[in-house]
């Protein structure tokens, strides 16, 4: 049964992947705007990316599964970031930082923290109403 607040798991699934496929172009296309509102302004956006990451991945992957596959999750978030820090160090317009890395496994720290501390439980509360 689906309804507004929770539609099918097909449905997190590819919301899911399209989130990640929409970082990727945005991360490799060339950069384009103003001067950040302060330093390192693009680590904080890359680690809220990840905790975002996390979530809809646990949602739409590994809710009907409980907590076994967070690790893999995890482990695919962490590929997909090396990944895309390696395509940009290709491109010639942007770079490859080691510091957007650890931004990266600090949001999929954090996301993997948020999910065993909140939303297992509010996720369960939706889906038995």
């Amino acid at each position: 049964m689906t309804s507004l607040l929770l539609p099918g798991r097909q449905f997190w699934t590819w919301t899911f992947a399209g989130s990640l496929a929409l970082i990727a172009a945005l991360s490799l296309a060339p950069m384009s705007g103003g001067e950040p509102w302060f330093p390192h302004q693009d680590k904080l956006h890359h680690g809220l990316a990840y905790v975002y990451f996390y979530g809809l991945g646990w949602w739409a992957l590994f809710y009907n599964r409980g907590f076994s596959g967070q690790r893999n999750l995890a482990l695919l978030l962490l590929g997909y970031g090396i990944l895309i820090e390696l395509l940009q160090g290709a491109t010639g317009y942007r770079s490859m930082e080691w510091l957007d890395l650890l931004a990266n496994i600090l949001g999929i720290g954090t996301g993997w923290l948020l999910v065993r501390a909140v939303a297992k439980q509010l996720f369960q509360r939706l889906a038995h109403r």
